[in-house]
C-alpha cells in the first residue's frame, strides 16, 4: 500500500499496480462479473473533468488519442480510446509500447 486518500469523508488505500494472478476469465457470466472487485487507477496524469486541464499532454504515449497527439480539444472520450488500446494489447492484437523509442 502506498498511502491513503480521503473522498467525501471516506478513506481509500492507494495500491501500487502489480501483475497479480487472478481467477477471472474474460467470458465469465454476468452474474459472476458483477461480483468482481475493481480498483481504478491512472498513469499519473489524472485530470478533473469539470476543470481546465493542467497540461495539454496527457496519458501514456501509446494510449494517446489522435486529438491529444494533434493538440486539438479533447474530452472524456480519450479515456475510452485508452481503454480500447489496453484491451487490444491484452487480447494480443498488437504489442503496446508505453514509451516512444
Amino acid at each position: 500500500m502506498d498511502g491513503e486518500f480521503e473522498l467525501n469523508g471516506a478513506r481509500y488505500p492507494i495500491m501500487r499496480s502489480q501483475p497479480i494472478p487472478h481467477p477471472f476469465k474474460w467470458n465469465d457470466p454476468g452474474i459472476t462479473v458483477e461480483l468482481y472487485s475493481v480498483c481504478l487507477t491512472d498513469f499519473g496524469s489524472a485530470q478533473w473533468v469539470d476543470r481546465e486541464p493542467a497540461t495539454r499532454t496527457i496519458g501514456a504515449y501509446a494510449l494517446r488519442a489522435p486529438e491529444v497527439i494533434l493538440g486539438a480539444d479533447y474530452g472524456v472520450k480519450v479515456d475510452i480510446w485508452a481503454l480500447g488500446c489496453m484491451k487490444q494489447a491484452k487480447l494480443g492484437v498488437w504489442k503496446m509500447t508505453i514509451w516512444p523509442r
